[in-house]
């Protein structure tokens, strides 16, 4: 062991600059390597280089589940072209039970799973690391007639913690059906609910769940909150219309975003390149515009801003188009449509081709993807349970 000395260079300069599985095979070389590569200043430094450099990505698809078996998870690599995806170590084994991903921060996934469409168990998983925790139940899901609608992950840098939000629909008493937040902070191991509800006093709950089902899209996407500078955002059906609304993990309230001139879809809420972006159907469905977010410095306020526009020839329409990731040179976004992956180039307008050699193809649907950061990031920072 006292062969592989770690040195001040290899500290600062060397280690952050390897790829995350190498890092991992590198914790056995010594006792100073592992430790030095397990601290948590380390594992910042990782993250935010591969960010920096925008290396380490991961393309995360679902396939299977309900009546099937188990969800099985695959990935493939950004660096390596996506050319080849690998089949994942599922936490989740359980026969006859679906498996939803609710959200995505700094490596981490939260997997949510049960039967028909009540969420029941939520488990973080690091799928670089293979390191899963099971949460706790959440009282929410105790509650009788309890309807959970949506759900996010992410990282509140004021208190170095990951929270999962939860928010559900619940019949009370004199009051009818109404919102419940709460809230589970990753060192601390418990729920709290918190008396903050999203901004929209007339969320159509049961509409929003039963738009989703008749049209025949697989529900994922209307639960899965999008972190993106220290705030999650969802979408909801509002007052006839559909809204996006966020909540900042520090201070722990809700927030609305402006309206841009176009028609704002249910559907195609996404975090590209670290900003939130939707999309303007005015020509649908062969034209679909989509908007970035930029919120201001003090995160009160923001404007939407046109970034590319795609041509949809065959008409196939906006659910299943979604944009997942820019290009490292930013010309190029990857697409996925239906069960197909292109890249597309936004200036010349033309299509590139992805084969993911390895994937099986669904029966029917659309393949739904997920992009996700390898990190060495823990899902049990307060060492609770691995």
């Amino acid at each position: 062991m006292s062969h592989f000395p770690l040195d001040l260079a290899t500290q600062l300069f060397i280690l952050p600059n390897f790829p995350v599985k190498s890092l991992l095979r590198f914790r056995c070389l010594s006792k100073s390597f592992c430790s030095h590569i397990d601290s948590p200043d380390f594992i910042k430094k990782r993250l935010k280089t591969s960010m920096d450099t925008k290396t380490n990505l991961k393309l995360i698809l679902p396939h299977g589940g309900g009546d099937d078996g188990p969800v099985d998870l695959y990935a493939a690599d950004f660096d390596d072209g996506l050319k080849q995806v690998i089949k994942l170590n599922n936490p989740v084994t359980a026969p006859n039970r679906y498996t939803i991903i609710c959200g995505s921060c700094d490596g981490l996934i939260l997997l949510g799973t049960g039967n028909s469409d009540i969420c029941e168990d939520y488990v973080v998983w690091n799928p670089t690391t293979r390191q899963s925790r099971k949460l706790p139940v959440c009282p929410i899901t105790t509650l009788p007639g309890h309807k959970f609608f949506c759900g996010g992950l992410g990282y509140d840098s004021t208190t170095d913690d990951y929270k999962v939000v939860m928010m559900a629909a619940v019949s009370v008493a004199d009051k009818g059906e109404c919102c419940q937040v709460w809230i589970f902070n990753l060192r601390s191991n418990s729920w709290r609910m918190i008396q903050d509800v999203p901004p929209y006093n007339e969320i159509e709950y049961s509409h929003w769940r039963r738009y989703y089902t008749e049209i025949n899209v697989i529900i994922e996407s209307s639960f899965m909150g999008f972190f993106i500078n220290g705030a999650l955002y969802w979408q909801c059906f509002a007052s006839g219309f559909f809204q996006i609304f966020g909540f900042d993990l520090a201070s722990e309230v809700f927030i609305t975003l402006p309206h841009y001139d176009g028609r704002v879809t249910s559907h195609n809420l996404m975090d590209l390149g670290g900003y939130l972006h939707t999309v303007n159907l005015s020509k649908l469905p062969e034209t679909h515009e989509y908007y970035l977010f930029k919120r201001d410095d003090i995160g009160t306020g923001g404007n939407w801003v046109r970034v590319f526009k795609f041509e949809d020839q065959c008409g196939t329409g906006y659910l299943w188009v979604t944009p997942l990731a820019y290009s490292k040179e930013g010309d190029c976004v990857l697409i996925s449509k239906y069960q197909e992956f292109f890249w597309y180039n936004i200036e010349k307008k033309t299509r590139e081709m992805v084969e993911l050699e390895g994937m099986p193809r669904p029966v029917k649907g659309k393949i739904l993807s997920y992009v996700c950061w390898e990190s060495l990031v823990s899902p049990d920072p307060g060492g609770h349970d691995i």
